[in-house]
């Protein structure tokens, strides 16, 4: 289907096609898409680590407030939403630019995060002996170490396509709870913390956090891929190209 409507034939193809996103947000065209890449959470995140002292907040952390943190729908939520209806609908190809790349943010957790620290990019943090923050680890850098373990990006498409066959997600194709399940995932799995407690601007990433938190990645991942191809088989089938 992708090869008869948008001449997407091969992977190398299909990684610009979900990279678009990212690099036109900076450009004058396609600034006013910025804000849609993430949600910003309206209070602070969770304080609290296992074995520590509880922190009482005005605020549940762990919680989605859709009003007060997607106004006007100009935020990922909003933007899954839209886009998902405009290609089922439309089918033009910003619609699928766009959303195969919002898919994958929305399964992010640090997607689904903090305007007081931007979504962990404030938290200056060294992973792997170099300077980067919270919010890139989990973008890029421990996919990366994940990705190098296995001796490469063709390994890796192995490997991964094969665990996805067994990841059957528990959540439904619906934005607002997918968002939910990534603040949740932030709180439950203690996101903010690592092995000497919470992470602050400083903190060395230990290997330990990496291991705790690899399978996350690759579980949502996965499940992104199973969601954007349910999208992408429901407009294939309309043959409406």
């Amino acid at each position: 289907y992708l090869a008869t409507a948008f001449n997407i034939s091969n992977r190398d193809s299909f990684v610009a096609l979900a990279t678009w996103a990212d690099t036109v947000k900076e450009t004058p065209q396609y600034g006013w898409s910025y804000e849609l890449h993430f949600v910003d959470v309206t209070t602070d995140p969770p304080q609290n680590c296992p074995g520590k002292p509880s922190i009482l907040v005005k605020r549940d952390p762990c919680l989605l407030n859709y009003t007060l943190d997607c106004v006007d729908n100009r935020c990922i939520i909003g933007a899954v939403a839209n886009y998902t209806t405009r290609y089922l609908s439309m089918n033009d190809f910003d619609s699928l630019r766009f959303l195969i790349h919002f898919m994958g943010d929305i399964f992010q957790p640090f997607h689904i995060s903090y305007r007081s620290d931007l979504g962990g990019n404030r938290v200056k943090v060294i992973y792997n002996r170099a300077h980067t923050n919270l919010h890139s680890i989990w973008d890029n850098e421990m996919l990366d170490t994940y990705v190098f373990s296995l001796g490469g990006i063709d390994n890796y498409y192995s490997v991964i396509s094969n665990y996805s066959k067994y990841v059957v997600p528990k959540i439904n194709n619906n934005p607002l709870e997918i968002a939910q399940l990534g603040l949740s995932t932030i709180c439950q799995e203690h996101l903010y913390c690592d092995i000497n407690g919470r992470i602050q601007s400083g903190t060395i990433i230990s290997e330990d956090y990496y291991r705790r938190n690899i399978e996350i990645i690759k579980n949502r991942l996965s499940m992104s891929g199973f969601f954007m191809a349910a999208i992408l088989n429901e407009r294939g089938k309309s043959h409406l190209f």
